[in-house]
């Protein structure tokens, strides 16, 4: 985990205490979210990439936040060499540069990660921990046919209305209106206070009275079968 998850700190954590509660760690940590974030989306490079006929090689980001962003940037490295620092140029939430083919060897390791300000001040990297080594790589190489899915266009998008298509997966951000979306009923079918309901003391419900000796909840109240 410490090699996939570079500048991260692991913490073992006994889960067993939420045992019954359904979704354990992931439920109890999901609802903490970032104030304001920076969101930076972007198709990375990765493993053997073709440069085919290109003189240029594109990255592009779309790039979002509340107060907006000030300045995005591209930082790489070729082999063990000085990390360098391209700048991104907006068009609209799409930020976009091109370094020389020349930039980069065939053969050897291209690592790079981007990195945007919003006009609040806020200064984020993607990959997040990429100041630990946690950032994207991929190899010039020839001999592997160029995948155009990196090529990426630099058409303008829509500051209200962005929509992403990642591996066939849609997330959809709409910043037209400050209104929270949620779940706001709950019905079932099932009837409500049937009086043969029989529950543990950690939610699950019985189908039959219990013989076990042990602690339940039966019409809202604790019962002790001995």
């Amino acid at each position: 985990m410490k090699k996939l998850y570079p500048g991260y700190t692991f913490y073992c954590v006994d889960m067993r205490t939420f045992d019954g509660s359904g979704g354990s760690i992931h439920c109890v940590t999901k609802q903490i979210p970032a104030d304001n974030p920076i969101r930076i989306l972007h198709m990375h490079l990765h493993g053997n990439v073709s440069m085919g006929d290109l003189t240029e090689v594109p990255f592009r980001a779309v790039i979002t936040n509340k107060s907006g962003i000030k300045s995005a940037q591209l930082v790489y490295r070729v082999g063990d060499g000085q990390w360098q620092t391209a700048e991104l140029t907006a068009n609209g939430n799409s930020w976009s540069g091109r370094v020389p083919v020349g930039s980069f060897t065939n053969g050897l390791q291209v690592d790079y990660y981007i990195q945007a300000t919003s006009n609040n001040g806020k200064t984020i990297t993607k990959p997040v921990n990429a100041a630990h080594g946690g950032y994207f790589s991929f190899t010039p190489d020839n001999t592997v046919p160029y995948d155009d899915v990196f090529d990426f266009g630099t058409a303008s998008v829509d500051n209200d209305k962005i929509t992403f298509v990642l591996d066939t997966k849609y997330l959809t951000e709409d910043t037209s209106t400050e209104a929270y979306t949620g779940i706001s009923e709950v019905g079932t079918t099932r009837p409500t206070n049937v009086a043969d309901e029989w529950y543990t003391i950690t939610g699950y419900r019985l189908s039959t009275k219990p013989t076990a000796s042990g602690i339940y909840l039966h019409h809202g109240k604790k019962v002790i079968i001995k």
